[in-house]
């Protein structure tokens, strides 16, 4: 992983440890931190400011396809392309739950701003609603959206979430 100084246009650090290809970054809420997900299958937390990795997960699957964390930092949501969604507690390091909402490939998924629920979707443009309280995980709403490819999925109000870049697939 390279960090990049935009004000002196250098590259500031250098993360080692995956052995493999890395398939998503993401910054921690409070920016302090990066998480990486790793065709080797880990998952790495970074502080950077320190320049070393601070935690390492298991990532689901042979193929992770991408990385997550919840909105109040503490916890790291990762996804593969065998259709497994696995979240881990930050703090304790342990996997708080596991679950597979498709047989399809999870592409990405991502926590509602108010960390209640789960948006992800799968390679075919099923997109899954999932409960994050004592049921964590209990999906509560599947749509279908046929011949799109989605570019990005975020959250932008407890309410709402939008599908950025979708395009309509050729015939």
């Amino acid at each position: 992983v390279l960090i990049y100084s935009l004000s002196n246009r250098v590259v500031a650090r250098v993360l080692t440890g995956h052995s493999k290809g890395i398939v998503s970054v993401k910054i921690h809420p409070n920016n302090e931190y990066l998480a990486s997900i790793s065709l080797d299958t880990t998952i790495r937390v970074w502080s950077i400011t320190q320049g070393c990795c601070v935690r390492l997960f298991r990532a689901p699957g042979n193929l992770p396809t991408s990385i997550r964390f919840s909105n109040n930092g503490q916890l790291i949501m990762s996804t593969s392309a065998d259709g497994n969604v696995v979240i881990h507690d930050i703090g304790s390091g342990r996997p708080i739950k596991a679950f597979r909402p498709s047989e399809n490939s999870i592409m990405d998924a991502v926590f509602s701003m108010n960390d209640q629920m789960i948006i992800g979707y799968d390679r075919l443009g099923n997109f899954f609603f999932w409960e994050t309280n004592e049921k964590y995980g209990t999906q509560i709403a599947t749509v279908r959206i046929d011949r799109v490819r989605v570019a990005a999925l975020e959250c932008f109000k407890t309410d709402e979430v939008r599908i950025i870049g979708c395009a309509k697939l050729s015939e």
